[in-house]
């Protein structure tokens, strides 16, 4: 027993420590049995340390304990925080906690899975904060359950380099696909650029989960294409992105964009020096954004982000991917 205290102290010297705020009562509570907040959890709220200054969102990390022998940790950005929901306004700091959470996909998969929940969803994250964020939780979660389930959401590449952080450059190819001066003998054609990309995102997020004995993934796309086949016993990799499922739904057919910021093929991709840039590429990119804006404006499943039903809807989706319950 004392090994153990003491692994779980060093384990918590490497995590950077937020505290954890138990609300009290719980406010907004409904009797629905599909709920993973009920009157008998315990509900505690903090802010994720990856939170940039800028964002007005509250309540970015959210456990929910049930007194379960698993958890499951999902990690994403708005999409994932549950943006457009009734009460939800990430970008004027409002927020609808418990009902947020019981109609999330998030809650609906704990619910099916009978864990713990830990959502962490800093609307308007990037991947490389976002499998960082994973990290530090398994650190500080994985010896405290039995198993641990993770549903990671990968979200369009171009948030990466808002802010760059230490970290970033302890990735598999940063310096290759950011480099502001030309290190390859030849340059990489604009898709293998992305699908270095996603090489690099998949592999670190293997390291991750593969760091800890009890612990499964699942990895999923909102906006864009896998571009890769990876090959990993630790995580399910959902090939349908939100998007091409929303399209299927509406007997719609088109080639979903690389990235889903268009100012950042002027502002950003420019500067990286080892990847052709090829103009054409670029285009054929922004009419696929185009595509994909158009369909989700147009939806009556969502807007930018999804509604309830759809939340509800994608649980089920991503589920039937694993192996972890039966549907």
């Amino acid at each position: 027993m004392l090994d153990i205290l003491k692994l779980f102290q060093e384990k918590m010297e490497k995590v950077k420590q937020v505290k954890w705020k138990r609300i009290h009562p719980i406010i907004g509570l409904d009797s629905r049995t599909l709920n993973v907040i009920t009157a008998k959890s315990t509900l505690h709220t903090r802010e994720s340390s990856t939170k940039p200054d800028w964002i007005s969102a509250i309540n970015t990390e959210a456990f929910v304990k049930n007194k379960k022998n698993s958890l499951l940790i999902v990690i994403g950005e708005s999409w994932s925080y549950g943006e457009n929901f009734r009460g939800v306004q990430s970008g004027l700091g409002n927020d609808s906690l418990t009902y947020r959470i019981n109609n999330s996909f998030a809650g609906h998969c704990a619910k099916a899975l009978d864990s713990d929940l830990l959502l962490s969803a800093v609307p308007g994250n990037c991947n490389q904060n976002m499998v960082h964020d994973l990290d530090r939780l398994l650190e500080e979660y994985a010896i405290l359950y039995e198993e641990i389930k993770v549903i990671f959401q990968l979200t369009s590449p171009g948030r990466d380099q808002s802010k760059i952080e230490d970290w970033y450059k302890t990735l598999e190819h940063y310096n290759t696909l950011y480099s502001e001066t030309q290190t390859l003998d030849k340059k990489l054609s604009d898709v293998e650029w992305f699908k270095m990309y996603d090489e690099m995102m998949l592999k670190e997020l293997n390291r991750v989960i593969t760091s800890h004995t009890n612990v499964e993934g699942l990895v999923w796309k909102n906006f864009n294409p896998f571009m890769v086949d990876f090959a990993t016993d630790s995580c399910t990799i959902v090939i349908c992105p939100w998007v091409r499922l929303t399209a299927q739904m509406h007997g719609s057919v088109f080639e979903l964009p690389v990235i889903n910021e268009a100012g950042w093929w002027q502002d950003h991709y420019p500067k990286y020096k080892n990847v052709e840039n090829d103009s054409d590429y670029i285009m054929k990119q922004l009419d696929n954004l185009e595509s994909s804006n158009t369909l989700l404006r147009n939806s009556s499943l969502n807007g930018f982000h999804p509604n309830e039903e759809f939340h509800m809807l994608w649980a089920t989706y991503l589920l039937g991917k694993t192996e972890w319950t039966i549907l």
